[in-house]
């Protein structure tokens, strides 16, 4: 599941893995800054420019939840993350293929979480995760109930973590925002597959990548549905960006 390549390309964010949230009355909004334009839906790129990262071919019941004593089974289940990057318009994409995504287009959830190089973090600290790899960044897309695809989607932010942002995770469990609703989506119901598109500032600077213009991040991501998640799509998993 988690196969860990090299890609001269694109950028990525660090972040850390969420444990399932449930959607609950918390209606403390973590604080905000303003949000870069997001990316066009209609700006997407062609399937054939998305580079693999990682596959998945151990089905849904990743997640082990202590609340039931199991596994949590039954949710959205991925099977590959790729990504793609745009120099022309500094974006950053990601495309997951999933068994079946109509039972659950109307809430997606998903998140993306990186650690950034050593040295080439701006000072921000390693957050601990709920799960997964310790990270310096997350980009979480978190959808309300009752949404349509492909891109008609609510946000309810909570402390633990913003409905559609990009944060560090260094002061967990509150999160301190780099951007909010600054995530773009497009949801595929037919071919099965969520694309989310993100600037690449907000990702990993131009100093946090550093003089050579290239940098190692590692990924760890995850999907479900209805504010929650049930599926480790990868977690460790390395590739190599190169800013142009």
């Amino acid at each position: 599941m988690k196969y860990s390549i090299k890609v001269l390309l694109g950028l990525i964010i660090l972040g850390m893995s969420f444990t399932a949230c449930d959607d609950d009355d918390n209606d403390d909004d973590g604080p905000t800054t303003p949000a870069p334009t997001p990316v066009a839906n209609t700006a997407f790129p062609p399937d054939s420019l998305f580079i693999s990262i990682a596959t998945d071919n151990e089905g849904d019941a990743e997640i082990f939840d202590p609340a039931i004593g199991a596994p949590v089974t039954g949710g959205l289940d991925a099977t590959e993350i790729s990504y793609s990057y745009d120099p022309v318009v500094d974006s950053l994409y990601f495309m997951v293929d999933v068994v079946d995504m109509a039972p659950f287009s109307d809430s997606p959830s998903i998140d993306f979480n990186f650690t950034l190089p050593n040295g080439t973090d701006g000072g921000q600290g390693l957050a601990p995760p709920f799960r997964g790899s310790q990270s310096h960044k997350t980009a979480t897309l978190y959808a309300d109930n009752g949404g349509t695809a492909p891109s008609d989607y609510t946000y309810t932010n909570v402390a633990e973590f913003a409905g559609n942002g990009i944060t560090f995770t260094e002061n967990l469990p509150t999160f301190t925002s780099i951007c909010n609703n600054c995530i773009t989506i497009k949801v595929d119901v037919a071919n099965n597959k969520i694309y989310c598109g993100m600037d690449r500032n907000s990702v990993i600077t131009d100093s946090e990548v550093g003089a050579t213009n290239t940098a190692t991040i590692t990924l760890s991501s995850n999907v479900g549905y209805q504010r929650g998640n049930n599926d480790l799509t990868t977690d460790g998993s390395t590739f190599t960006i190169t800013i142009q």
